[in-house]
């Protein structure tokens, strides 16, 4: 059983250690290659109307002043197909 879905986005490339890539740097939704929007078709297909979350994994975002980075985060998510 699902409770909870987080999203994020990460480049083709892992650059340095696999752990540090994906805490230092995830991308917004949709700026890279996953396929958020297949997943998310997947998941309500299958009857999920849990909560949505957006992870910001990314030392550059978390640098941002929060309500930006959430604007962002928000803004890019909603501009999935």
């Amino acid at each position: 059983m699902i409770f909870g879905v987080e999203l994020n986005d990460a480049a083709s490339e892992v650059i340095g250690e696999p752990f540090e890539d994906t805490l230092q740097r995830r991308l917004f939704c949709g700026e890279s290659c996953f396929d958020l929007a297949g997943l998310i078709a997947v998941l309500r297909d299958k009857g999920f109307n849990g909560p949505w979350g957006i992870e910001i994994l990314s030392k550059t975002y978390r640098k941002l002043p929060v309500r930006e980075g959430l604007t962002l985060a928000a803004d890019a998510t909603r501009a999935l197909p």
